[in-house]
């Protein structure tokens, strides 16, 4: 059932990467074309807007897949915990054994915001496509200028990057907490 949890996860993500592909294809054959009848900023604002609320979605469910699977492996890890305090000698038959205090290092900013996996691929990618929106966003804006453009992405990317690690910091210690009242 893990791995199954973990196929469906990895399917959610190609999933995610194609759309991501195919709307930058698409954005990027617009403005080539670059004919006057080509209405391209309105189009990039649209594309980009809803790269940004499908990222931020498909975000959220990752980690809602995620924090599952962590829930499935610790209760797991209760089982063997209850067998093993009744037979010391069961503890060298288990190997790649997954331990509570793996999950409790999601708690802390740190994991949040700097694991790995592809939660945080996709947070980064979304984080670039926040960006690209802002930067169109203020260009279209701000006559052209293209160093606070530039500025006003940075800060756009960093604020999308810190809302979804602070969202699945936010999940993940809720979850977690909860977990432990059912042991």
């Amino acid at each position: 059932e893990l791995g199954q949890d973990k196929a469906v996860g990895e399917a959610r993500y190609n999933y995610y990467l194609a759309i991501i592909s195919t709307a930058s294809g698409a954005l990027v054959i617009i403005f080539q074309l670059g004919q006057p009848s080509t209405p391209a900023t309105p189009i990039s604002l649209a594309v980009l807007g809803a790269l940004t609320i499908y990222g931020f979605l498909t975000h959220s469910r990752m980690i809602r897949r995620q924090l599952d699977m962590t829930r499935k492996r610790l209760q797991l890890h209760w089982i063997e915990q209850y067998f093993i305090e009744r037979n010391s000698k069961l503890d060298r038959y288990l190997f790649d054994r997954f331990t509570a205090s793996e999950h409790a290092n999601l708690i802390n900013f740190r994991q949040a915001f700097f694991g790995s996996g592809l939660r945080l691929t996709v947070a980064v990618l979304n984080s670039i496509v926040s960006a690209l929106f802002g930067y169109i966003l203020s260009a279209t804006l701000l006559a052209q200028s293209i160093f606070v453009s530039a500025v006003v992405a940075i800060v756009v990317s960093l604020i999308s990057y810190f809302l979804q690690s602070l969202d699945y910091h936010m999940q993940s210690t809720k979850n977690y907490q909860r977990w432990q009242k059912f042991r």
